[in-house]
């Protein structure tokens, strides 16, 4: 069961090319607005491919897409950036500083 939409511990993306599918392979939507809807109210917080940016904005325009589901999808999405200091002086972040060889090595 996924947590719930408010739940700031988290973020759900979409897999890659499946924001398009809802409409054009799997014909659960008519409309780019109608599939920008169903994507923002599904509890879905970002999407792996670029479909909602050139989308978007027709779909809040029309009213098919709420302002607010857009800020509790960023909600999540930033708040889960500044639990992993993203946002930090990365001076201040120890894993900022490992260097390249070290990434996929037995080495701590």
């Amino acid at each position: 069961m996924l947590a719930s939409r408010s739940d700031r511990r988290r973020y759900i993306t979409s897999d890659c090319e499946a924001c398009e599918d809802v409409q054009k392979a799997h014909h659960y939507t008519n409309s780019s607005d109608e599939t920008c809807a169903v994507l923002t109210t599904s509890g879905m917080d970002t999407c792996c491919s670029a479909y909602l940016p050139p989308n978007l904005p027709h779909a809040v325009a029309s009213g098919a897409v709420r302002m607010s589901d857009i800020d509790t999808m960023l909600s999540n999405l930033f708040a889960v950036k500044m639990r992993l200091g993203f946002f930090d002086d990365p001076t201040q972040q120890p894993y900022s500083n490992i260097p390249l060889e070290r990434l996929c090595s037995k080495q701590l």
